[in-house]
């Protein structure tokens, strides 16, 4: 039977170091599922080509944050970040807000929306 967990999706879980994270009581690989999952995607997205994931063509977002960072470049970043999320079928699109700013010639992002679950996220760092 399935649940709102299988509509964001299941996948295996990574640990902190972006490594296959294993069970240690099962001695084997560790699933995520559901908004573990979905937010997996999105931070597998941010450092994916644009279609680079077959399956999941609406995924990949790599966003270069090297070279001369200007306000301009910040807002078309902003944008990507946004467009990104827009697209994923697991979002409501019109929830999507992205935060832009540069500090100290560093840009910072994060996201706010919710989910088709009706899950809401604030302030999901990119």
């Amino acid at each position: 039977m399935s649940d709102y967990n299988d509509i964001l999706g299941s996948d295996l879980a990574e640990d902190e170091t972006g490594d296959l994270a294993i069970d240690i009581g099962r001695g084997d690989f560790r699933s995520a599922r559901g908004m573990d999952c979905f937010l997996a995607d999105i931070r597998l997205s941010l450092v994916t080509p644009p279609g680079g994931i077959i399956d999941a063509p609406f995924e990949g977002g790599l966003f270069s944050r090297e070279g001369p960072l200007d306000e301009l470049r910040v807002m078309e970043m902003r944008r990507a970040y946004e467009e990104l999320l827009q697209s994923d079928p697991r979002t409501k699109p019109t929830t999507v807000k992205i935060t832009a700013s540069l500090v100290d010639g560093k840009p910072n992002f994060s996201a706010s929306f919710e989910t088709i679950t009706d899950q809401v996220i604030d302030n999901f760092v990119l």
